[in-house]
C-alpha cells in the first residue's frame, strides 16, 4: 500500500473526478483519456506487484503446510505400526491362553478317563 494507506486502486475515481470537474457537459479529449489511462496502467503494475506478493506469501504458507503434513502422515503411520503391534501382542497372548486352557481342559479330560478306565 502507498504511504497514505489507501490502496491505489482506490484513489483513482477522485482523480478521475477531479480532472473531469466543471466539464461534465463536454466529451472527453483524447489528453483526458490518455492520462486515465497512464493512471490505470500505474495500478495495474502495482496490483500485479500485490498479486506476486501474494502469490509468493501463498506459496510459502502451502509449502508450510504439505511438510506439517507430511510430519502429521509419518506420525500417523507410526501411530498405526504401534496399534498393529499391540493388536499383535494381544492377539498372541489370547492365542496362547486359549491354547493353554484347551492343554489343561484335554489334561483334565484324559486324566478322568484314565481313571474312569483303570481296574479297580
Amino acid at each position: 500500500m502507498p504511504d497514505n494507506q489507501v490502496p491505489s486502486l482506490e484513489r483513482i475515481a477522485p482523480a478521475m473526478n477531479d480532472q473531469l470537474a466543471g466539464r461534465r457537459d463536454q466529451p472527453a479529449t483524447g489528453q483526458d483519456l490518455y492520462n486515465m489511462s497512464v493512471m490505470i496502467d500505474a495500478n495495474f503494475a502495482t496490483l500485479a506487484l500485490s498479486i506476486s506478493s501474494l502469490d509468493q506469501k501463498l506459496n510459502g504458507r502451502m509449502d508450510r503446510l504439505e511438510s506439517r503434513m507430511d510430519a502429521l502422515e509419518a506420525r500417523f503411520d507410526t501411530f498405526r505400526i504401534e496399534i498393529e503391534s499391540m493388536f499383535n501382542r494381544k492377539i498372541m497372548q489370547f492365542l496362547y491362553m486359549q491354547l493353554g486352557i484347551s492343554l489343561a481342559l484335554f489334561s483334565a479330560l484324559f486324566t478322568a478317563l484314565y481313571f474312569s478306565l483303570s481296574p479297580r
